[in-house]
């Protein structure tokens, strides 16, 4: 399904018939304007104004902080099949969120030999809307890595979508990021020249 969302940047996605593009462009604030990111499948692409082209972003370096922020190039636009590399066990249930909504406590590991943004997941998910209202991830060594939550939902065309998300990063100190969306589209015609890096480079 297109995507498209507005805001401090621009995030252009198309999730539809299993396929994984998004093309991100930050509009303000001024230092950070014309800043450009494309991801298609494995792949992610930054353009920097001053540099002229684009950079492909690879390995370790997807994990660096976005744009300063809590959230790095892996979490702005995953779109990672949990399913396939993750082994699901029930942990139990508990209140969480500032509504208190009952949920599953789930702990996903990693399976053998699969490659995942985190050692380990925790998520929260509701028992009523079965959305993820909270996770944490860890590393290996079993270390907390980062908490996330989510804030605010929107219905849009009969689905729930989050449209604020904290990020904390517990590496750091007393640090955490929003990701606020303000304008969220759904089915939109986007053109496909969008998810090349001609467009990214334009």
């Amino acid at each position: 399904f297109p995507l498209v969302i507005t805001g401090l940047c621009n995030l252009l996605a198309d999730f539809s018939k299993g396929e994984d593009k998004a093309y991100m462009e930050f509009t303000s604030p001024s230092r950070d304007k014309g800043t450009r990111f494309l991801k298609l499948a494995d792949e992610f692409w930054m353009y920097l104004p001053n540099v002229g082209k684009a950079v492909k972003i690879a390995g370790h370096a997807l994990r660096g902080s976005l744009m300063g922020s809590d959230f790095s190039y892996e979490d702005a636009v995953s779109n990672e099949e949990l399913a396939e590399s993750y082994d699901a066990s029930l942990e139990g249930e508990e209140k969480v969120g500032d509504g208190d909504a009952d949920c599953y406590v789930l702990k996903l590991s990693l399976k053998e030999g699969a490659e995942g943004s985190y050692y380990t997941q925790k998520l929260w998910v509701g028992k009523e809307s079965f959305i993820p209202i909270k996770a944490e991830y860890y590393s290996r060594s079993g270390r907390l890595m980062k908490d996330v939550q989510i804030l605010e939902f929107k219905r849009i065309s009969g689905k729930n979508y989050p449209t604020r998300i904290r990020m904390e990063n517990k590496l750091r100190k007393n640090t955490w990021s929003e990701f606020v969306l303000t304008d969220v589209q759904i089915g939109v015609s986007i053109p496909a020249n969008v998810f090349t890096k001609g467009y990214l480079e334009r």
